[in-house]
Parts: structure tokens; sequence; C-alpha cells
């Protein structure tokens, strides 16, 4: 039955309601921590980032940094957010270079509780001209930049958010090179979530870069987020983020009996499920052997994130 005791509960007491009911071990509610991913938002600054509206008076790059604003701030304690805009200039977009080159760095690296200097970083922003769309160049670039700013096996993803089609007059960039480009991110082991702000008119593209990323939208209508006005794009980022808030938590001791740990997420309790069950149930299982770090499953999984803190309690006999 895969929980060792015989009897199929997966809680080791024989009671079958996942709880040790014995002896508390001496450290019974341990300190938990989990890694926050280290987030990359990959921000188009192109030209018709301001030529466009997403509301009355707002345009799109402003309505842009008001949704990242609210986002990095309701999620800034489970992510590490950092922000690449393209291109990468602050001076002009009148030259071919200025129009199209893309540093192989951060403009703001990851980093906890980052909302701050992301928002400093935005605001200081202006409407520089003709800035083009070298998407290709950016996220191959991205990638660049976080393989070099990131520990080895530190979990890291991209959001990619867009207004149009590549620009194919940038030196080397092209739809199928941009399709390769984030296909290369995600055999790096970096999945890349796609947003779409008007881009209804060569909605193939985004489409074809949020299958190759790893992480299409759900919605059957679109395999890109669509972010057209302020709530869909607050929406589409908000879901994004509330996908990457992991739910793995790293345990400061390793449960001396495994069968008899108890785990609760905002005072509700949560049983110990197998980790096939994850998709489909509510729980908790062990993510290593060394039985020092959960998942959370379900539920408990949605609650972890909202309060991002959990209870653990360690029994070593069963009652």
């Amino acid at each position: 039955d895969g929980d060792g005791d015989g009897d199929g509960d997966g809680d080791g007491d024989g009671d079958g309601d996942g709880d040790g009911d014995g002896t508390p071990c001496a450290t019974e509610n341990p300190t938990v921590s989990f890694e926050p991913p280290k987030v990359l938002m990959v921000l188009d600054h192109s030209g018709s980032m301001y030529n466009f509206n997403i509301a009355p008076s707002t345009t799109r790059w402003a309505g842009l940094v008001q949704v990242v604003d609210t986002v990095t701030q309701n999620y800034e304690d489970r992510i590490d957010f950092g922000v690449k805009w393209f291109p990468s200039t602050t001076t002009e977009c009148t030259s071919t270079g200025g129009k199209c080159n893309v540093s192989s760095t951060f403009d703001v690296a990851p980093a906890p509780s980052n909302n701050g200097p992301i928002m400093t970083a935005l605001n200081a922003m202006t409407n520089l001209g003709s800035c083009s769309t070298p998407i290709q160049s950016a996220m191959e670039q991205s990638l660049v930049a976080l393989q070099n700013g990131i520990a080895p096996g530190e979990v890291g993803a991209f959001m990619l958010i867009i207004d149009g089609g590549v620009a194919t007059f940038c030196s080397g960039n092209t739809e199928a090179g941009t399709v390769a480009a984030v296909t290369a991110a995600r055999n790096a082991g970096y999945n890349t979530y796609v947003v779409g702000i008007g881009v209804s008119a060569s909605a193939s593209e985004p489409d074809s870069y949020a299958v190759a990323g790893g992480v299409p939208n759900p919605d059957p209508l679109y395999d890109y987020y669509p972010g057209d006005n302020l709530t869909q794009l607050n929406t589409a980022l908000d879901a994004i983020a509330s996908d990457l808030a992991t739910c793995v938590i790293d345990l400061s001791n390793s449960a001396p009996n495994p069968d008899l740990t108890e785990v609760s997420v905002d005072g509700v309790d949560y049983p110990q499920i197998m980790a096939a069950s994850c998709a489909s149930s509510d729980g908790w299982y062990y993510s290593n052997g060394s039985y020092s770090q959960i998942t959370l499953c379900g539920a408990a999984c949605d609650a972890f994130k909202i309060v991002a803190t959990a209870e653990v309690e360690y029994f070593c006999t069963a009652g």
C-alpha cells in the first residue's frame, strides 16, 4: 500500500485518521520554510505600449505598471520577482540599436520583497518613441541572465508580457526563433508564461510561445493569457503568480516516525497522501527520502499560498 504499515491509511497508527494520537516528540512544532521561485518578468517596452490605451487615459505601459505593482505586493513574500524590459535602452529608440538591442543582465534582479525596487525602476521608464519588440532576443538574453543570476537547483520561471508580434527587422528575430528561445528556456528548466495585451490580430504568435513555454493558459480559448483591459490583465498576472507560488516546504527536522507527522494549514488538519494523488486530493506528502521536506496539495496548497505558513507536529509513537 506504499505507507509501510499494512493498513492502507498512510498514517501508521492503524486508526485511519492520519494522526499520531501518541506521545509528542520533544520538537513537535518545527520551523518550516520554503524556497520562493525566482520569477523574471520580461516586459515589452515597445512604442505601442504607449501608443494605445488599456483604459481611458491609461496607456498599456501605465496599466501594466499598475498591475505589476499589485501582483508583486500580493506575492512578494512567496515569489522572488525580478524585471527585464526590452529593448534594454533607457535613452533612445531612434537608432536600430536603441530599437532592438537587449542586454544579458537583469534590470531588477529577482529578490525577496522586491516590490519597491521594481516599482522605482518601472516608474522611471519613459516613452522613448518607436522602440520595437525583439522578443527572441529578449528571451535569449533573459535565459542568460537567469542562469547567471540564480543558484543551480533553484526554481525559476519567466512571465513574458507582450503587446504584439516579434519585430523581424531586428537582426536574428523571427517567430520560429522566438519559439526556439522559449523552448530552450523550458529545456533548461524554466517555464515561460505568456501574457498578451491587445494581441488578437497576431494571437497565433503568443499562443505558439505559450505552448513552447510549457505552461499554457488552461482556458480552452487561449494558450496565452489575455490582458486586453486592466481587469483581464490583473486576472492574468494573478493567476500566473498563484500557479508559481510554491507549496514545497523544508522542515527543520527529519520526521522521526514519518507516518505519524501531522500537518495543518490555517487551522485545518490535512492527511498524508500519496504523491500520485496530489493533483486530485487535499493533503501532503514527503518530497524527499529523508522526510525533511513536504509538498502540500489541493486545498492545503491553496491555503498555504494565502497564509504562507504551516504547522507541523511530530509524534514518535502511536497512541
